[in-house]
């Protein structure tokens, strides 16, 4: 009776990092599931304190707008290169995190986001010569025939 007891407290106490998993505020939790099909997508765990099954695992990750930079060197229409430093931020809605992270990963997602701003990037600047570019200063482009924009915050400096 007391060998179970103390057996059964050992096990909690071993796996209460495993099995009790704090979701902080600002984040989303989503569950894979070993026996349930894997990435559970049509739920999403919101803050506070949760519970699961030492088998499956709860992936917390940050929802809140998030922010990465980068340096990108873009050819102009007459050839000259010119370097862009690049910020991007973005934010991953709560509601599909868990279809994002089926479908592409969380790294990738974070990617994603880089390689579409830059394509299309690389299609505004490739319009303009280097001298439109260096004096123009535009901060906002319009994507042709697509009717989007996107906003440019950038350093220009000579490539």
């Amino acid at each position: 009776m007391i060998f179970t007891r103390l057996l059964s407290l050992f096990l909690i106490a071993a796996l209460w990092l495993r099995i009790f998993i704090r979701v902080q505020s600002g984040e989303a939790g989503v569950l894979y599931s070993l026996f349930g099909g894997g990435t559970v997508v049509d739920y999403v765990y919101a803050e506070g304190l949760h519970f699961v099954l030492p088998w499956d695992i709860l992936y917390v990750y940050d929802v809140r707008i998030q922010e990465r930079e980068h340096d990108l060197q873009l050819l102009t229409r007459n050839g000259p290169n010119v370097s862009f430093k690049l910020s991007i931020r973005y934010q991953p809605e709560y509601e599909t995190v868990g279809y994002g992270i089926r479908r592409s990963g969380w790294t990738t997602l974070k990617t994603l986001a880089y390689l579409k701003v830059a394509s299309v990037l690389r299609t505004l600047v490739g319009q303009f010569s280097a001298e439109e570019v260096y004096t123009t200063r535009r901060t906002i482009w319009t994507a042709p025939g697509s009717g989007s924009w996107i906003g440019v915050n950038c350093e220009l400096s000579k490539g």
